[in-house]
């Protein structure tokens, strides 16, 4: 499928940064054109999951995502992204970033095999695609692929190997 040859070569592209995180302000209209405003269907492809850095069968994820944000230059946005799954983010593009961030912490993520429970830290990185050229497209709102990684914190679980599951993903304009 060409969504995932795409996705695989943002992801290979794709590097983690420090995890940022703040109150989105509310979105404002702007014309810079990379603004993601609107109706998306995120898709986290689990036949391709890497956990690990190990391939490995995980859930597929369908869900809808509402995305609202603004930019105060074409390489500086902020705004709020908010799942069908119950929870909303702060959404972000700019520096040291070249991709649209979402960051978001899950309080119940690892359960440990001796009982109690770790948190995950999830981050969603993506970028429009142009898909007829195959090649990246800032100014595509409508078509944007990445991947998603939730990492547990080292040392939880009475381990110093966090538990890193990564998927391929795409987001793509409903309204």
């Amino acid at each position: 499928m060409r969504a995932n040859k795409i996705a695989a070569g943002v992801i290979a592209a794709t590097t983690v940064v420090a995890t940022v995180s703040a109150t989105a302000p509310t979105a404002q209209a702007s014309d810079f054109g990379n603004e993601l405003n609107g109706t998306y269907h995120y898709h986290a492809n689990g036949d391709i999951a890497l956990v690990n850095d190990v391939k490995k069968q995980m859930p597929t994820i369908d869900e809808t995502w509402t995305l609202s944000s603004s930019c105060v230059s074409p390489v500086e946005c902020e705004g709020t992204a908010t799942s069908s799954a119950g929870w909303s983010a702060r959404l972000w593009y700019g520096y040291p970033n070249t991709y649209w961030v979402v960051d978001r912490t899950i309080p119940e993520w690892q359960f440990c095999p001796g009982g109690g429970v770790a948190p995950g830290e999830q981050r969603f990185q993506f970028a429009g695609v142009n898909q007829i050229a195959e090649e990246r497209d800032d100014k595509n709102t409508n078509f944007l692929v990445g991947r998603q990684r939730t990492m547990s914190p080292s040392g939880s679980c009475g381990t110093n190997k966090p538990l890193v599951i990564e998927t391929p993903m795409m987001i793509e304009r409903l309204s």
